[in-house]
């Protein structure tokens, strides 16, 4: 559970080891959309965002409305 070493070499060796898909296209298609609640609620957050992410969020907002 833990201890005084890194564990540098589990995460090389589960990075290593073959990945499978836990989502298919097929299950995509049965997952609900959320409602209007789900939706505000999912946007309330406990702590604020950093200024590095936000100003990330703008770029990309100005990127997609073409300036």
């Amino acid at each position: 559970m833990s201890g005084d070493e890194h564990a540098w070499e589990v995460a090389n060796t589960l990075d290593t080891l073959r990945h499978f898909k836990l989502v298919s296209g097929r299950h995509l298609k049965a997952v609900a959309l959320r409602d209007k609640f789900e939706r505000k609620v999912g946007g309330m957050m406990q702590y604020r965002r950093p200024r590095a992410l936000l100003r990330k969020l703008q770029k990309k907002e100005k990127k997609k409305a073409g300036g």
